[in-house]
């Protein structure tokens, strides 16, 4: 948003700066004491100053909007690589936490089959140790 904000103002600036002179121009040879011959040629030479200097900064503005749009596309593809291998990592890392809790699962559910056989015997034992 920031960047469409400042091309809105470059081009205001831009028009702004080249109206400016045309009219500066323009006003400065009519009231110039000038014959006709005169008036019409520094008109026709400061036409000539605005338009290469307005087709001048086009240029720079042209060359600058593809600099930016280069820079803002290699931007977002590195931004997209970094997304992309982030999600796998944690892809990874989900497949890895869901197999360990699927192996402390079995080991927990072992555990529990074999705990009481063994309270079982000890409690045997116990009372066959009791009774002699």
């Amino acid at each position: 948003m920031s960047e469409n904000n400042n091309n809105i103002n470059s081009k205001d600036f831009l028009l702004g700066a080249v109206m400016g002179t045309v009219l500066g121009a323009v006003t400065a040879l009519l009231l110039a004491p000038k014959s006709g011959r005169e008036l019409r040629s520094d008109i026709s030479e400061q036409y000539r100053q605005v338009s290469t200097k307005t087709q001048e900064i086009a240029s720079n503005v042209g060359a600058k909007t593809k600099e930016l749009a280069e820079t803002v596309g290699e931007k977002s593809q590195e931004l997209a690589g970094k997304a992309k291998e982030l999600a796998e990592h944690l892809a990874e890392d989900l497949k890895s936490l869901r197999k360990s809790r699927e192996e402390v699962a079995g080991t927990a559910e072992t555990l529990a089959l074999e705990t009481p056989q063994t309270n079982t015997q000890d409690a045997s034992s116990s009372d066959d140790d009791i009774k002699q």
